[in-house]
């Protein structure tokens, strides 16, 4: 009987995270087109009851599809999954991202999901099969109310072992497996971004707890921040601290030494303006980013006093890399917007000098989450995670880590701009 393996870089036998990436094959290669799909169980005993008989198997209502054949023999792999060929028209090897919400998160001890490849209509007992556990936990609570929980008696000694952890229940246990990644990985910002994604792809079930993490603990969520009351309320009073010395900047700052105009009102002037006058408003923007730098003691790299300005695309706004601040000419039209963005984008270099494990328990998380930073260029591995805004919009992983929710609640304080 043929059989479904994985390869060596997933452990079966450990707990994996919802919304991970998996790859699994055939062991026997042949030229069989085969549909794949899956079933969930969220009790050991209910996965158990799958295999009493093709009839019981085939009545479970918890099966999806994950690469169907149509009428005409098209194969329709399922995006919901993000569900893939490995090589082109061969059944024999897939990749897909486990469910991302779970029935009875709060209640469930264990979570399957049993994946089959098959011919017929439905999976039979005869197909082959593999048991998925995917049973691992952050927090407490349902998806839209996590709240953090305590923390655990022992910590795992290497990467290995914490693989084996079915549970973080709290921030402090997340600042504990990441100190143990970074030992792996690096101890830096820098090193830990160089290396960050190589490893990922070398460990896609660590990555899926890694943004698994950042999905349950989320920094836009005042409800989860206020659980973490061992915290206490360090991380909010220092980016309040942040936002109040941005925003007093901004309204208190002159423009030019012998003149008391302020850069606030140099906005204001510029805002009611009619035609666009790129020079000028270069200025403003270089004279707000040095600004805002000096006043946090940030060591910001410029030319002649001036940050960076690129010719981007219209969805390009900034962005902060290694001491510098770079902004797209293109949109100045949109003044405020880009205002928003230099709070966001210095914002990420407050925390890179000021931020390091020891300190609060959610500046630590956020340093580690700073440097274990997900990019928008990590296809696959993390498109299974993904939340939805007030507007129903959907967020993908780079938007809900815990460092871009971080930059985007500061740079939404802005409203005193008008």
């Amino acid at each position: 009987m043929n059989s479904i393996s994985s390869k060596e870089i997933y452990d079966l036998k450990a707990p994996f995270a919802p919304g991970t990436y998996v790859e699994l094959f055939l062991e026997n290669n042949d030229d069989i087109q085969r549909k794949w799909g899956f079933f969930e169980c969220d009790s050991q005993a209910k996965m158990q009851l799958l295999f009493v008989s093709d009839d019981y198997l085939q009545s479970f209502d918890s099966f999806s599809t994950l690469v169907d054949i149509d009428e005409d023999g098209e194969l329709e792999c399922n995006d919901d999954y993000n569900a893939t060929l490995i090589e082109q028209e061969n059944t024999n090897k897939i990749g897909f991202s486990l469910p991302l919400y779970r029935t009875k998160e709060t209640k469930f001890e264990k979570y399957y999901i049993v994946v089959f490849a098959y011919e017929g209509e439905m999976p039979t007992l005869q197909d082959p099969y593999v048991i998925i556990d995917m049973s691992f936990r952050v927090g407490i609570g349902e998806d839209d109310n996590v709240a953090n929980g305590v923390n655990l008696a022992n910590y795992p000694k290497n990467i290995q072992e914490w693989n084996q952890i079915s549970h973080i229940q709290s921030v402090w246990d997340a600042v504990k497996f990441f100190e143990c990644l970074s030992k792996k990985i690096g101890d830096t910002f820098t090193i830990m971004r160089e290396n960050f994604f190589s490893f990922c792809k070398n460990n896609p079930q660590i990555a899926g707890k890694i943004a698994y993490i950042y999905y349950r603990f989320d920094l836009g969520s005042q409800s989860f921040i206020d659980s973490v009351e061992n915290d206490f309320k360090d991380y909010q009073r220092d980016r309040d601290f942040y936002f109040q010395t941005c925003k007093d900047v901004l309204l208190n700052c002159p423009i030019e030494k012998n003149n008391p105009k302020t850069l606030k009102e140099k906005y204001d002037e510029l805002m009611q303006g009619k035609k666009l006058d790129i020079a000028i408003y270069k200025n403003l923007i270089s004279k707000i980013v040095t600004a805002i730098c000096e006043k946090l003691d940030l060591n910001l790299i410029t030319k002649n006093g001036e940050i960076d300005f690129f010719q981007g695309d219209e969805e390009e706004w900034g962005e902060y890399y290694k001491r510098r601040i770079r902004v797209n000419e293109n949109n100045l039209h949109d003044l405020k917007e880009i205002i928003k963005t230099m709070i966001h984008e210095i914002r990420h270099f407050y925390v890179e000098t000021y931020y390091y494990p020891g300190q609060g328990i959610l500046r630590g998380y956020l340093f580690y989450a700073h440097g274990f930073s997900i990019s928008d260029d990590y296809k696959i591995l993390f498109d299974g995670f993904y939340k939805f805004d007030d507007k129903e919009r959907q967020e993908n992983a780079y938007e809900i880590q815990p460092n871009e929710r971080d930059a985007r609640f500061v740079e939404k304080m802005i409203d005193f701009l008008g």
